[in-house]
């Protein structure tokens, strides 16, 4: 039962309290849980798609530090994450909200619960949840975790981590981790293409052991035959939780998978190209790369004839910006670029298309090589089928031989042992034929 005092609580910590900083509030190495996320470059807001690179961002990159702001919900048990000063600024804001609240707690008296003096008294009530406004400037590169992924940090849910760290000259840095469960409207729309590439790459994860050649139309047929079974994950939950009968996946397209292949493909092989061992990789470099030299040409057919569906197009791309990329990629001197994406200094430039002819020269001498080596497989095996008759009749021979052999020697033995004497008197005295004295 919520008394009358009991939702006045309520309604007074429906409002976040704070800001606070992070690095003050709360203990050093914590995780939390935080929503609604905003990030901030200088004065302007900002998203993943601006703050977040492969390897490092660009030269002409805007420098100036990420500071993020959130909402953490508190509970009774995080009062002891929570360092001594972050403790004693929520205990001042927690009474100072309550003092505000105070005349409208009339019945608070001969009600079941009485006045919280403290903050862990108002986070003991179960029905109360304080939520914390938090500050932090944002360190290192965020990421994206599945279901799938073994991070011990996201505990197997599908979420962002991002860290913060505040450095003291001479002292340790304070970092903290924060699990992102929502992210600001704005924040959303300028995160789209990074959560778009990395839920790509996670789908392209599940699907390549299902295909052979990991070509773009492989993982395509897959898709389909996987989503039209139900056998992907989560590809029959259309309704609520609560239905017993799942639907039936809708029939997806081709042309709609193809769509964002050729979207996201251009970052795919920068992060992909970045992975040096190929064992590593998800996808074929080289079959991806060619793939998308002829898809390049049908987006810009899709683009000159139905301009309204921005066919194969990265989301974000005002028209403004497509029909300066067209003329770019029209142009005589034009190669693909990967620079934007933040990729190391070994690839960026003209060293892409290098690195993707490195590759393909690798690719074509292993290919000989294991021609060569099932080429040479039947030569063996005819080989061995020729001269196994003579092998198992040398195999005989030499048994044959053996066993001659040790019927020999237990013939000797036994001649020997009759020619030694067996009085006492002869036993003492040396056989003449082992004696070589009485040769003499």
């Amino acid at each position: 039962m919520i008394t009358s005092s009991l939702a006045a609580i309520i309604v007074c910590f429906n409002k976040p309290l704070g800001p606070c900083y992070a690095s003050d509030l709360f203990e050093p190495g914590s995780v939390w849980d935080v929503e609604d996320l905003q990030m901030y470059s200088g004065p302007n807001p900002t998203g993943l798609d601006e703050t977040e690179f492969l390897v490092s961002a660009q030269d002409d990159t805007d420098s100036n530090p990420v500071l993020c702001r959130g909402v953490v919900t508190l509970n009774a048990h995080d009062v002891s994450r929570l360092s001594a000063v972050g403790t004693e600024r929520l205990q001042v804001a927690a009474k100072s909200r309550l003092s505000e609240k105070l005349s409208e707690w009339g019945s608070a008296s001969s009600s079941k619960y009485r006045n919280p003096t403290s903050l862990k008294e108002v986070l003991a009530k179960e029905e109360v949840q304080v939520r914390i406004e938090v500050v932090f400037k944002k360190d290192l590169a965020a990421a994206y975790s599945t279901r799938r992924s073994n991070d011990k940090v996201m505990k197997g849910e599908a979420g962002i981590r991002m860290h913060s760290a505040k450095i003291h000259p001479g002292e340790k840095p304070i970092r903290h981790t924060f699990r992102v469960k929502s992210l600001h409207i704005l924040c959303y729309e300028l995160s789209r293409k990074w959560l778009a590439r990395y839920q790509l790459r996670d789908l392209l994860e599940v699907l390549k052991d299902h295909v052979v050649d990991r070509n773009p139309e492989g993982f395509i047929d897959v898709y389909c035959t996987l989503h039209a079974d139900g056998t992907l994950e989560d590809a029959n939950r259309f309704g609520s939780e609560e239905e017993d009968a799942p639907r039936r996946p809708r029939k997806v397209h081709k042309a709609e998978i193809r769509h964002h292949l050729v979207a996201h493909a251009l970052w795919l092989l920068a992060e992909q190209i970045s992975i040096l061992k190929y064992s590593q990789r998800t996808i074929d470099v080289v079959a991806f790369y060619d793939w998308f030299l002829e898809m390049m040409e049908e987006r810009r057919k899709a683009w000159d004839e139905r301009p309204q569906d921005k066919w194969g197009w990265e989301p974000g791309l005002s028209a403004k910006e497509i029909n300066q990329r067209v003329q770019e990629e029209c142009s005589e001197d034009y190669e693909l670029d990967i620079t934007e994406f933040g990729v190391a200094d070994a690839l960026r430039g003209s060293n892409f298309a290098k690195r993707i002819e490195s590759t393909r020269e690798k690719q074509l001498a292993s290919a000989r090589k294991q021609a060569k080596a099932d080429s040479l497989r039947p030569t063996l095996v005819h080989t061995c089928v020729l001269y196994r008759p003579l092998y198992l009749a040398l195999t005989s021979f030499i048994r044959f031989f053996q066993a001659y052999c040790d019927q020999l020697e237990t013939t000797t033995n036994r001649l020997l042992v009759q020619s030694i004497p067996k009085t006492s008197q002869e036993r003492t005295c040396r056989p003449a034929i082992f004696d070589r004295r009485a040769e003499r």
